[in-house]
């Protein structure tokens, strides 16, 4: 019987967040406004993050919001609230 059996401990699985690229996106934006110039992998790396983390953060704003509301479900209102609001992150 392995330890965490015996002692009752069950091991936490971890769960790998899924991390959607905006590469593509960004730079057809880019062509669209600036034809002639480019843009670094390390640059792009960092405007994708950045895309990443304001979503997050406007999912994570929302969901308090719908919270505070008790609705199960996030909806486009509680998404417009918070960019209306521009919380402070």
């Amino acid at each position: 019987i392995p330890e965490e059996a015996a002692s009752g401990e069950k091991k936490k699985k971890r769960v790998k967040k899924s991390i959607k690229a905006y590469k593509i996106y960004i730079f057809k934006v880019l062509n669209q406004i600036y034809l002639d110039i480019r843009i670094s992998s390390k640059a792009m790396g960092i405007m994708n993050r950045f895309i990443n983390d304001i979503f997050e953060k406007l999912a994570w704003e929302a969901s308090r919001l719908a919270r505070y509301k008790k609705k199960p479900t996030i909806t486009s209102w509680e998404i417009q609230t918070i960019v209306r609001l521009g919380t402070s992150w």
